[in-house]
């Protein structure tokens, strides 16, 4: 038997069926969007003689049915994820070399363990919350123990999400092997299993959420995600983790649940990433409550076609983010500069700082009440919101290193990513400028009403210049916003070309 302190951490493997989303870094699994397509399997064999335990995270009590679990010598990592049947009792179970039974109807609720072994015998034993193992039963047996053997399991029926609470007990904890067996009634008597709560404790390694929680100031104070999020995000019972289907690569929208405050710093955990993707972690900010958006679109980008203020920017691949990074986002009220710092947790007691150690993202329109919004796009697929904390430090100023951005709306790109939301003390301020004084005709372009006559007028506060000043006149009496950037106009300023 290989020594388990020489094996890697027991986890669930990243095949698996269609509806399993992974969460905690891999030591739980959730069934999503049905009762079907959720088989998991352990990440490698598991030890013959050597427990392993599972809590049930989420039992419901509308659908008929629990988890079903077994036994396989296929190695899951040589498994075409999508060649994986709806069910594993009795799709898998009846295909050599997968051994699997559903457990009793009526025995599970939320927060119960699973103890579960297989003994050198070749027995699968297991029982429900008994630590003595006194009421343990036989769930399989004749399994080919000489072989390796991957757990797996359906996350059926009641069953909605379980978790693999902690790597094997080390060696010496169990003694299976040298229990008499005896299949009369299916129970295994004595004790099978010492599971000290000393040393159960001391093998429990701490999770990524609690070594970031413990990096932040201890006047933190906690928050969560809104209840209103994307079609392919779950989220954890906290609603402080957001993980989104890693086979999905949309609907990823998750907003805070409440309005942010200016010069303060939000910190939040990388929890997850898929390397193999594209694109980064997308970031919002809007005035509408989330509450009052419905169902979230496919694409983040289609938000900015709502009437509320919206202004989306993500991040660039310059960004480099890695699963248990700390991002610190503040947003300024003096400038509406968003800046934003990676594991760079300052608390200089009011000293200044540089503003290099600080990146200014994207800039917003400062307003009494902003909700923020992050897009889990491309690499980023689980995120936690750890908490908010005042802004101790004294800036010598909000920043001026800005990212690249793809936030750019659907007529114009890089000029409405970055103006588009900023105040504007002049109508004019916003209009390209030209090197040389001479009367350039160039920048005149058709009115985007009527498709007749130069657009020669700026909407303010946005300034921006889309319209003849006709039509942006007349826009201003029917109270429509504007074309480009969707916030009101307040009035038309005619532009007159030298």
């Amino acid at each position: 038997m290989e020594e388990a302190e020489d094996l890697e951490i027991l986890k669930f493997s990243e095949v698996h069926g269609t509806n399993i989303q992974m969460l905690r870094n891999g030591f739980a699994v959730k069934r999503a969007g049905s009762f079907c397509n959720a088989i998991a399997f352990t990440n490698r064999p598991i030890v013959p003689d050597v427990p392993f335990r599972i809590k049930f995270n989420t039992v419901a009590i509308c659908w008929s049915g629990v988890l079903r679990l077994g036994f396989t010598t296929k190695d899951p990592s040589e498994i075409n994820p999508r060649s994986l049947p709806r069910y594993l009792c009795p799709d898998l179970s009846a295909k050599p070399g997968f051994w699997a039974k559903s457990l009793d109807n009526d025995v599970l609720a939320t927060d119960d363990v699973l103890h579960i072994c297989v003994t050198s015998q070749g027995y699968a034993v297991y029982n429900i919350n008994d630590t003595t193992y006194a009421e343990t039963k036989v769930l399989l047996e004749g399994l080919p123990v000489t072989e390796p053997l991957w757990g797996v399991f359906d996350v059926y029926g009641n069953c909605v999400e379980i978790e693999l609470l902690q790597p094997d007990p080390p060696p010496g904890m169990a003694a299976i092997g040298d229990a008499a067996i005896s299949l009369d009634g299916g129970t295994l008597p004595g004790s099978l299993v010492d599971l000290s709560e000393d040393v159960a404790a001391a093998a429990v390694e701490p999770s990524l959420l609690d070594i970031a929680l413990s990096q932040l100031p201890s006047n933190t104070i906690p928050l969560k995600f809104h209840y209103n999020f994307g079609t392919k995000v779950t989220m954890n019972s906290t609603r402080s983790v957001a993980t989104r289907d890693p086979h999905s690569y949309h609907s990823g929208q998750v907003f805070l649940e409440q309005p942010m405050f200016y010069n303060r710093k939000y910190y939040f955990c990388v929890m997850d990433k898929i390397e193999r993707c594209l694109g980064n972690l997308g970031l919002g900010f809007t005035n509408c409550e989330p509450d009052r958006l419905g169902q979230l679109p496919f694409d983040s980008n289609d938000l900015k076609d709502r009437p509320e203020y919206w202004t989306i920017h993500q991040l660039d691949d310059c960004t480099r983010l890695y699963t248990g990074d700390i991002i610190t986002l503040i947003l300024r009220s003096n400038s509406g500069a968003v800046l934003l710092s990676v594991n760079d947790l300052h608390d200089t007691n009011g000293s200044p700082i540089d503003a290099s150690q600080y990146k200014r993202v994207m800039k917003v329109t400062p307003s009494n009440r902003l909700w923020m919004m992050l897009d889990l796009f491309g690499k980023m697929n689980s995120i936690a919101v750890l908490g908010m904390s005042p802004l101790t430090e004294r800036f010598t100023d909000d920043g001026s290193e800005s990212l690249a951005s793809t936030s750019s709306s659907s007529s114009m790109s890089s000029q409405v990513a970055s103006s588009c939301c900023a105040p504007a003390a002049t109508a004019a301020a916003a209009i390209p400028k030209h090197k040389d004084s001479s009367p350039q005709r160039s920048i005149q372009s058709e009115c985007s009403i009527c498709m007749e006559r130069p657009s020669d007028a700026a909407l303010y506060d946005c300034g921006h210049c889309c319209l003849c000043y006709g039509c942006a006149k007349d826009l201003m009496r029917q109270s429509h916003n504007c074309p480009i950037c969707r916030r009101p106009i307040k009035d038309v300023l005619r532009i007159f070309y030298g």
